[in-house]
């Protein structure tokens, strides 16, 4: 059955409350606070407006790996940051990227996801996290937002998870609950049937909103309640939803359009949470070391106790030290992996305040052991040495490889270098092969000239070969 056990609305509460309503939010509630919503709704906004302003669309045909004769099917192709150059790349930290964009509920294969996520109605962030309109809300309502989706997860390095999803988006919004002031303890003790009951008897208010996600068309209209209050006939529409996403999505009546929506559910560190579990193992030590001294014997005329103790004490205080430094390490590796600081150069240069000609370039130090990253590099010249290397495969690859190494140890991550020098490496690998990959996924950096000199390689020694392409 459906607990729902609700206190005080303070967040120590709150968390108590995730806690013991297990029945009701699967073991998956997320109880969380206005950073971790704030976080989410960024690195949505980033992933938005890269799409929107600086991505490509193209079809491309790619075999079906489950169709035994294979099969080669159009997909749609987003290409993130296509015409970024090296220079816009050393400077916001990103590389063009690619996936396939899912179109059909099979496309979305990373899994499916029944979550709860549970908060009071002073938290702004996530109201709005969530597309909460509600200009009659309390800051002690009580929300409850269930998601069932299936969703797909594209990912892009250096850049924030980008998901796809569709399925059905349920929020509850629960008003009047006595909250551990003990006048009616059963309400305080609820399934969502019985939330339904006790609106009808007028114990609470409980208001609904259901909406889909990527999903449209007659069957899933008429499967949405028509009405906002949480009653009786509510809860069997709700229900109702569910099922049919459940086992009615895949319907060809039921338009799919997989929408981008915001990851709630990510994983997030904080210096915080860091500390505490650090402070609480130091305690620990702490009240080990108070019982110990109770135990000892005070006679300081005994060598032996003498050693025991500083023994003792010089051991707890090297367990102290490796847990501190520990929770010091923890903290910094948090800091580079969770910053958003990140952010602020993507966010210029897709929104940028002045032209893009105008990157930020750190200024060279006088001394001569510069790394890669603080070297001025003049681009112009490696993008030439780096199509002329390319130019080189179809002739020979032992001279690409060299003329490419050159470039690798100039500027480690100039273009693909890297990555082609691996296929070049690669002794199974045809040269057909190696120019098939560099077209399909490494076109970065590429003039059009370059392009144009591989796909004529390719048909000619197709022609050669009587080979139809």
């Amino acid at each position: 059955m459906n607990i729902l056990i609700a206190h005080s609305q303070d967040d120590g509460s709150l968390k108590r409350f995730a806690k013991r309503n297990k029945e009701i939010l699967s073991l998956n509630a997320i109880v969380a606070d206005k950073t971790y919503y704030s976080q989410a709704i960024l690195e949505y906004q980033v992933i938005k407006k890269i799409i929107e302003k600086h991505s490509q669309l193209d079809t491309i045909s790619l075999k079906d790996i489950n169709d035994n004769k294979h099969k080669k099917n159009e997909y749609i192709q987003v290409s993130l940051l296509p015409f970024l150059t090296q220079k816009q790349s050393d400077s916001i930290g990103l590389r063009p990227c690619k996936y396939i964009l899912p179109k059909k509920v099979k496309d979305l294969k990373s899994g499916f996801q029944f979550r709860h996520y549970l908060f009071r109605g002073e938290n702004k962030t996530a109201l709005q996290a969530f597309g909460i309109i509600n200009n009659e809300f309390n800051k002690n309502d009580l929300y409850v937002v269930i998601d069932y989706i299936q969703y797909q997860d594209c990912s892009c390095s250096e850049l924030p998870k980008i998901r796809y999803a569709v399925g059905v988006r349920s929020e509850f919004k629960i008003s009047g609950m006595s909250l551990n002031k003990g006048k009616d303890p059963k309400i305080n003790n609820l399934n969502i049937e019985k939330l339904a009951a006790n609106v009808e008897f007028d114990k609470l208010k409980v208001d609904i909103s259901m909406k889909t996600i990527g999903v449209t068309g007659k069957l899933a209209r008429l499967n949405i309640p028509n009405n906002t209050s949480f009653n009786v006939q509510a809860y069997g529409e709700y229900v109702k939803t569910i099922d049919f996403i459940r086992n009615s999505i895949d319907n060809d009546s039921v338009t799919v359009q997989p929408e981008i929506i915001p990851v709630m559910d990510e994983y997030r560190t904080s210096i915080s949470d860091i500390n505490t579990s650090a402070f609480d193992e130091i305690f620990e030590i702490q009240n080990r070391y108070k019982k110990y001294l109770k135990k000892l014997e005070k006679d300081s005329n005994d060598p032996i106790i003498d050693s025991i103790n500083k023994v003792l004490k010089t051991s707890l205080l090297k367990e102290v030290a490796e847990k501190n430094d520990k929770r010091e390490q923890l903290t910094s590796i948090e800091k580079d992996l969770r910053s958003l600081s990140r952010y602020q150069s993507i966010l210029r240069f897709i929104s940028p305040r002045e032209p893009i000609t105008k990157t930020i370039i750190k200024p060279i130090p006088n001394d001569t052991n510069k790394t890669n990253s603080e070297v001025k590099f003049d681009y112009n010249s490696l993008k030439k040495d780096y199509n002329d290397a390319i130019n080189l495969i179809p002739k020979n690859k032992k001279e690409a490889r060299v003329s490419l190494m050159r470039i690798y140890n100039i500027k480690d991550n100039y273009g693909n270098a890297f990555e082609i020098l691996n296929l070049l490496g690669n002794d199974e690998l045809t040269t057909e092969k190696i120019v098939d990959i560099i077209l399909r996924s490494y076109r970065w950096l590429l003039n059009p000239d370059t392009i144009n000199n591989l796909k004529n390689s390719q048909t000619k020694r197709n022609s050669q070969w009587n080979i139809i392409p």
